[in-house]
């Protein structure tokens, strides 16, 4: 997983880089979104596919950042584009000034709830694995092992039980935080309305 936001800089100065537009709007966005999941939409890779036409064989070098706290992190052209409303699918805190900051809720509770139950889910999921890994070693080993098929078969109820179980909050949360996210390439209108007004900006991004 890469960060938001990354580049790659060919040998002749130029960058290349994913906005909220190329991801939502452009065909070959689609083709990103399909083919990578949602962590690593904007990474190098989602690049290189993003650009295959116009890369072929150049040789370029990737950069990441994700320290939003002014813009002299960031090439001049992807600072102006950040400043432009190009990057709607981020929201940073510290991109606005103390008045309008205050006015931004920067977590997400839906989104909270989400994480939780897929790190639940994925333990889950790696619990029943190891379980049935057991239960099949277990049958293929059953004259000499019926009490470890036994034990596994248990194990593997107990973690079907709990992978179920996180199935459905995942399934919750998931509802839950396309709810307060909203299916649009502009999941933070709010922070875009403030951001859009020069003086809600903090210094740096004015």
């Amino acid at each position: 997983m890469c960060d938001r936001i990354s580049w790659i800089e060919l040998a002749d100065g130029t960058l290349l880089y994913l906005t909220t537009y190329d991801l939502w709007d452009t065909k070959d966005g689609k083709r990103v979104r399909e083919q990578f999941c949602v962590n690593d939409w904007w990474g190098h890779s989602a690049i290189k596919l993003f650009y295959k036409k116009k890369l072929q064989n150049k040789l370029g070098t990737d950069y990441e950042c994700q320290n939003f706290a002014t813009p002299e992190n960031f090439p001049a052209e992807i600072a102006q584009a950040i400043k432009d409303g190009k990057f709607q699918d981020i929201a940073e805190p510290c991109m606005l000034a103390p008045k309008a900051r205050a006015s931004w809720t920067a977590r997400n509770e839906a989104g909270a709830i989400y994480d939780k139950a897929w790190t639940t889910r994925t333990r889950a999921w790696a619990a029943y694995k190891k379980a049935c890994a057991a239960y099949n070693k277990a049958v293929a080993a059953h004259d000499k092992a019926c009490a470890a098929r036994t034990k596994a078969g248990a194990a593997r109820n107990e973690a079907c039980a709990i992978y179920d179980k996180a199935c459905i909050a995942h399934d919750k949360a998931c509802a839950a935080y396309n709810r307060a996210r909203g299916e649009s390439s502009n999941p933070f209108p709010k922070f875009w309305e403030l951001f859009r007004v020069k003086k809600n900006r903090a210094k740096a991004w004015r």
